[in-house]
């Protein structure tokens, strides 16, 4: 299983990079997470690229979502009998630094700057899908998905919305 969660503007108190990101992409959604089970114990954790750690980290979800307020979570079908070797790349990309450079130069600018050892939010967030999810990829640069074109997009694929519940999500699409 793979989970996808977004956060809109506001949700975590209003932030100068919050705005900046809103108004550049045009989206209310300004950041995402990735969200699979932990291999041996099925509690479920979500990585990211977080601009107030400066860098890739895993974090338990109830410590990421305390509510549903200003969340939305949608389910990726993934390409693995079971998720492990998705949850061995993720574990491998934390304490990457954030990508601050790359996201100026591929949100702003227009122009990718990818370097290999750093991440923003949505770009390790659409390399995770394009590497272990089942949807049927375009080829595009992860560096130029916005949380908000991704959940868009996520959407258009079909992929369904569902409800969280402290340290779990639930079973049914909402």
């Amino acid at each position: 299983m793979m989970v996808v969660s977004f956060r809109l503007n506001g949700a975590a108190g209003r932030s100068a990079v919050d705005a900046l990101i809103t108004w550049w992409t045009r989206s209310e959604w300004v950041h995402c997470e990735v969200i699979v089970p932990h291999p041996q114990t099925g509690e479920l954790w979500a990585f990211s690229a977080r601009s107030d750690d400066k860098q890739v980290s895993a974090r338990p979800l109830a410590q990421v979502v305390s509510d549903n307020v200003g969340w939305l979570f949608y389910q990726v079908p993934i390409a693995l009998a079971n998720g492990e070797p998705l949850w061995v790349w993720l574990m491998d990309q934390c304490y990457t630094p954030y990508d601050y450079r790359g996201l100026v130069h591929s949100m702003i600018l227009g122009r990718p700057s990818r370097d290999s050892d750093q991440w923003f939010c949505s770009e390790l967030v659409m390399a995770a899908i394009q590497r272990y999810s089942r949807l049927d990829l375009l080829p595009v640069d992860p560096a130029f998905v916005s949380p908000g074109a991704l959940r868009t997009w996520l959407i258009n694929e079909g992929c369904p919305k569902f409800q969280y519940v402290p340290a779990t999500l639930a079973p049914t699409p909402v």
